[in-house]
Formats: structure tokens, C-alpha cells, sequence
């Protein structure tokens, strides 16, 4: 049976969202974008913008789940804030279409889509590509999502293999049996 993710990759100024079918160890992309605010804008009003925006997707793509990020360590202070505001407001837009969300670490998507929990942005954005068979390299944010998305389907669908047992250095038997799982989802 497929099940249909969303994942956001939240943000005051730039949301990422990411839409993948999960059908088994089979994942497709669907689509994937960013939702624009307005940097002038006050935070506020960039949230009355983000909120219709999420439940315009939700309600075109009809996922089953929602996956976002959670916040990371940020220095500034009131960075933290408007992030978590921002998040929170994504999370009650999913809330109120009836659409559950979980919850995953940068460090666990990472993990998820590449083997390795400190691997680099570029390195995630090309397993994307690679994992869904995309022609290019989404943009940024939009790659951020669909690797949030991408870790909700393989978290979901086997905690205790694929992703999981990979080597934390990305090389050995862990590294090797990552690359067969890589490929067996290809198929």
C-alpha cells in the first residue's frame, strides 16, 4: 500500500517542502518547492502567509503523514525564536488538516540519507537526487524537505536496517550494505 509523505524544512524566510510516495522500500518523488516570505515582512505576517500556503499543499497533495525538522542549535537568540515560531506555526497548519507530524533531528536525517549523522549539505541534497532519481539537485531548502520526507518513509519503513546500518565514518561493512540498500531502492 503507498503512503504519501510530506517533509518541511522550516524557515522565517525560505520553507522547503518535499511530497514522496512510499510504496515498501520503493520511494518516488512527487513534487517539491519553496514557500517565498517576505523578509520585510513581519514575522506575523509572514506566518499568516506560511499557514494557508502548508494547507493549500496538504490539501492538493493529500499526504497520509508529515515529517519537519527540528530546530537546531542556533547562536542568535532571536533567530531560535522566529524558527520556532515558524515551526510551530507548520506544525498547527498540519494539526488542523488532520494531518500528524513527526518529528526528526538534523543529525537522524542525515544518518537516514546518507549513513552519516555529520554529513555535509551538499552530501545530502545529491543522495536526494540520487535516491529519487531526480535530473538535478533541488533547490536548498526544497532538498532539505524532501530529505526530511525521505528520512520519515525510511525511518518508518525499517528502523532497524537500511539507513541505520551504516558505519558512522561512511566506509567498511556499514558503508557497503548502506550502498545495497541504496540500490535495492532504486529498483
Amino acid at each position: 500500500m503507498s503512503r504519501r509523505l510530506i517533509g518541511f524544512d522550516p524557515g522565517s524566510r525560505l520553507c522547503g517542502w518535499g511530497v514522496v510516495d512510499a510504496e515498501g522500500r520503493k520511494i518516488r518523488h512527487v513534487d517539491n518547492g519553496v514557500i517565498v516570505l517576505p523578509a520585510k515582512k513581519p514575522l506575523t505576517e509572514r506566518i499568516a502567509i506560511l499557514v494557508p500556503k502548508v494547507r493549500e499543499l496538504i490539501a492538493i497533495y493529500r499526504p497520509h503523514r508529515a515529517a519537519a525538522e527540528q530546530i537546531i542549535f542556533v547562536r542568535n537568540v532571536r533567530a531560535a525564536v522566529a524558527l520556532a515560531q515558524v515551526r510551530g506555526a507548520l506544525v498547527a497548519a498540519c494539526s488542523l488538516s488532520d494531518l500528524a507530524v513527526d518529528e526528526y533531528g538534523p543529525t537522524e536525517v542525515k544518518k537516514a540519507i546518507t549513513g552519516r549523522g555529520r554529513a555535509a549539505k551538499e552530501q545530502v541534497a545529491e543522495m536526494v537526487m540520487r535516491l529519487l532519481n531526480l535530473p538535478e539537485v533541488p533547490q536548498e531548502d526544497a532538498a532539505d524537505a524532501l530529505a526530511v520526507a525521505l528520512a520519515g518513509s525510511l525511518l518508518a519503513d525499517a528502523p532497524s536496517q537500511g539507513p541505520r546500518v551504516a558505519s558512522g565514518r561512511g566506509s567498511g561493512k556499514g558503508r557497503k550494505a548502506w550502498e545495497a540498500y541504496v540500490n535495492e531502492r532504486k529498483e
